[in-house]
């Protein structure tokens, strides 16, 4: 699409900026997915454990509630960027149309 297309959407800088917020939402997926207080088992008492299982479990569901959102908008915006370049393709089509039945 990009400049010479008839809307003023680069549908390659959106498809890219999609595709950039897909492989970001994998990652905090995988950060999410590694734990959070690895070393909490070493803090000592049963009350610091428990609370720091407490806290690990909250940043954990955090992080994947984050990442769910990333990966959405990721989607969206690569979807967006074909429909894009399917209407840009569509009102081209109709113009060249319009074009042919002027006198």
């Amino acid at each position: 699409m990009g400049a010479n297309g008839l809307l003023a959407v680069d549908g390659d800088e959106l498809c890219s900026g999609g595709t950039g917020l897909l492989r970001a939402g994998d990652a905090v997926h995988a950060t999410a997915a590694r734990g959070a207080l690895l070393g909490k088992a070493t803090y000592g008492g049963v009350d610091l454990t428990r609370a720091s299982d407490r806290f690990a479990d909250r940043y954990t569901y955090l992080l994947n509630e984050l990442g769910d959102e990333v990966l959405k908008e990721g989607r969206s915006m690569r979807g967006f960027a074909f429909a894009y370049a399917e209407a840009d393709a569509m009102a081209g089509d109709a113009l060249t149309d319009v074009a042919a039945q002027m006198p």
